[in-house]
């Protein structure tokens, strides 16, 4: 596999003159309310900016493009900020994963993000773990497909096991020895390359390698402890599959271990991705009790009354997510990171979406031969 893009030391002082210019730069955007940070720059030259910009609900998209990161250093900004409509800063916890939020200027914004209960930090932090990991498979498979690997980002993406690890004590799950090992690796590497070590890159590989099985062993203690929290409820279709946009996932007790698959289609000078996920059964009621606003999800499993705290919890995620994609979506705002629940919402219109459907029945078809 070709590694490119070596890491290489980044002054704290252009972090923050970096951060400076982009808060100067929109507040003459006059529907913004404030801009936040969470996170931290511990390993300066992989840790990123992370951006929140909190903005009145009734925001005028022909300001949309002036939030954007587009024009500031990408080796700081490795991805666009969250943008978020004033009425539910309150909730942020139930979009993101947002820790260490702080202020920037003198509006005070990360004083309004409620903190959790320790029962929503427990149930919140099991729906992330089943969340996260099934995006995590999705990048491994996309980086192995490419045969190519970006080592900055990848040192970036494995640092995060250490969070996938605090989650995993939220919600009460015990990862194994050798996962627990691969982890305390790679916080030796990092805290290696802080030291001025540079880091090999076959040992790098190998950790790259290794660390998806944590992914896989996370996964599946999660979407069974999600399925025991949900009241265990009965699974009347095996494989259960789930389909929106460009995106599958199946479900099945056949699945030993979950994993992603990419294909791509090539429509003249564009190439389109279509993923498929396959995950354990019990990731269906899951994803059931998401409640996703398709027909397709339903069909599958009884509707489960809403009657314990973590469906109440995993309730109000989803219609917190799907109503801030509805408002990224209505203020022309492509760029924002949103919360991710596996499955795509699908805002197209009914040609696009006969595409993606047509897609996945051809699919379905070349399976059946």
């Amino acid at each position: 596999m070709m590694i490119f893009n070596e890491p290489v030391s980044i002054a704290r002082s252009k972090y923050e003159e970096e951060l400076k210019k982009y808060v100067d730069g929109v507040k003459s955007v006059n529907d913004l309310v404030g801009v936040m940070t969470m996170g931290s720059i511990g390993a300066p030259g992989l840790s990123d900016l992370d951006v929140i910009c909190v903005v009145k609900d009734n925001f005028n998209k022909k300001y949309s493009n002036k939030l954007s990161v587009n024009h500031l250093d990408k080796n700081i900004f490795l991805h666009g900020p969250v943008i978020v409509p004033e009425s539910m800063i309150e909730d942020l916890q139930y979009l993101i994963y947002a820790s260490n939020l702080t202020d920037t200027d003198k509006v005070e914004l990360a004083s309004k993000v409620r903190e959790l209960s320790n029962l929503e930090k427990k149930n919140l932090s099991l729906a992330y773990l089943v969340d996260f990991t099934e995006s995590r498979l999705i990048q491994y498979a996309i980086t192995k497909q490419q045969d190519k690997i970006d080592k900055r980002a990848w040192m970036t993406r494995l640092w995060s096991y250490v969070h996938t690890q605090n989650l995993c004590q939220y919600a009460e799950i015990k990862l194994s020895e050798d996962s627990c090992k691969i982890i305390e690796d790679i916080t030796n590497l990092r805290e290696n390359w802080l030291n001025g070590n540079p880091c090999n890159n076959d040992y790098f590989l190998n950790l790259f390698y290794h660390s998806e099985a944590v992914a896989k062993e996370v996964m599946i203690a999660a979407c069974k402890e999600s399925y025991m929290s949900a009241g265990s409820p009965e699974i009347i279709s095996d494989p259960c599959i789930f389909e929106n946009r460009n995106k599958r996932i199946i479900c099945s007790s056949n699945t030993s271990e979950p994993y992603s698959l990419i294909r791509t289609l090539k429509i003249r000078n564009q190439t389109i991705p279509f993923i498929t996920t396959y995950a354990p059964v019990e990731y269906a009621a899951h994803l059931n009790n998401y409640e996703f606003p398709n027909e397709c999800f339903q069909k599958h499993l009884p509707v489960t009354p809403k009657t314990n705290t973590y469906l109440e919890i995993l309730t109000k995620r989803s219609r917190l997510v799907y109503r801030h994609n509805l408002f990224l979506k209505e203020k022309n705002i492509n760029y924002s990171m949103k919360g991710y629940l596996g499955i795509p919402y699908d805002f197209s219109n009914p040609i696009i979406r006969l595409f993606y459907k047509g897609y996945w029945q051809w699919v379905a078809n070349i399976n059946k031969e």
